[in-house]
């Protein structure tokens, strides 16, 4: 940058003339020239001057309304002055901007993300565990009924995806590029961790368990925000903000496909049911909601844990579609 010559008036009347096409010699300054960067300002010219019709833009129109607005904001003193200078050479002028404005917008769309396709994808209410590996080695575990959109390419400053639902994330760790997750009643923003994310948990609120790392999470309007530590549980919207130790061994059983019951009531058993196998309970005396299980499951079916609570109590159950009607 501190090599490239600079040229006094009469050799950017020279430029101006071989540009605008009045001279075709090319002398020691045009050569200069164009071995700096001015072989790019030719080029782009040139296809300015082969535009035909409506396509051909009017620089010395745009050049003129130009100085009439900047004269109008009191810019300028006297546009008049500025006008004297040579209309082959106004050209220039009006190319390069138009060249300069056309490359920091194209940095622009790139540097976020407007000119790189993103990716959506969803899951039904009978999937579930959908695994998504991004561009920067991250990985993401949709549970049912949710969504999420990413770029198929991060920028360079950030990357951020957009979550309608429930995912637990495995974020790989890039200190110059903080991971965000637009959650609809929160962001979330890490730098490399894992933890799960509902994006609202039936009362307008964001949930957010961290499993390893550490998250920082903000509420839509800006206004609440929590650090949340491995094994914190934080709830946050534009109302509310608390963080608590998840005592809920089950929380993310949805995920890692191990129920751990430890004198659980049936009640909460049935809970935690629904919500990793999707399946309902019916039962036709409440007192089998007050009866306790200790039990392990490891990947079992949702039809393997009911037997097995059957047995165990000595019941009997029935299904239809996805429910079971358990009676004594």
């Amino acid at each position: 940058m501190g090599n490239e010559k600079i040229y006094n008036e009469s050799e950017w009347q020279e430029i101006a003339s071989y540009l605008s096409g009045e001279n075709d010699n090319e002398s020691e300054t045009i050569g200069s020239f164009l071995n700096d960067k001015g072989l790019k300002i030719k080029n782009y010219w040139e296809n300015m001057k082969n535009s035909r019709g409506e396509e051909k833009a009017n620089v010395d129109k745009a050049w003129e309304s130009l100085l009439n607005r900047l004269e109008e904001d009191k810019l300028i003193e006297n546009k008049k002055k500025i006008s004297l200078i040579p209309a082959s050479l106004i050209r220039i002028a009006a190319a390069v901007l138009i060249l300069i404005t056309l490359t920091f917008t194209g940095k622009y769309l790139i540097s976020n993300n407007y000119l790189s396709s993103k990716s959506v994808i969803a899951t039904s209410s009978f999937e579930k565990n959908r695994v998504i590996e991004l561009s920067d080695r991250s990985f993401i575990t949709l549970n049912r009924d949710s969504k999420i959109s990413f770029p198929n390419k991060f920028n360079s400053k950030k990357r951020k995806v957009e979550l309608t639902g429930e995912a637990f994330f495995e974020i790989s760790s890039d200190i110059n590029r903080p991971f965000i997750i637009d959650a609809c009643n929160g962001e979330v923003t890490v730098l490399g961790t894992s933890f799960s994310v509902i994006s609202n948990n039936g009362n307008n609120e964001m949930e957010v368990v961290v499993a390893s790392g550490r998250v920082m999470v903000v509420s839509e309007d800006g206004t609440k925000s929590l650090t949340l530590e491995p094994g914190q549980l934080g709830v946050i919207s534009n109302n509310v903000s608390s963080s608590m130790v998840n005592t809920d061994i089950n929380y993310l059983s949805w995920n890692t496909e191990i129920l751990t019951f430890e004198g659980t009531r049936l009640e909460d058993v049935f809970a935690d049911l629904k919500r990793v196998h999707n399946i309902s309970v019916e039962v036709n005396n409440n007192d089998i909601l007050n009866r306790q299980l200790t039990s392990l499951f490891n990947n079992d079916s949702a039809d393997t844990i009911i037997k097995t609570i059957c047995l165990s109590f000595n019941l009997r159950f029935e299904k239809k579609d996805e429910i079971y009607y358990i009676s004594n």
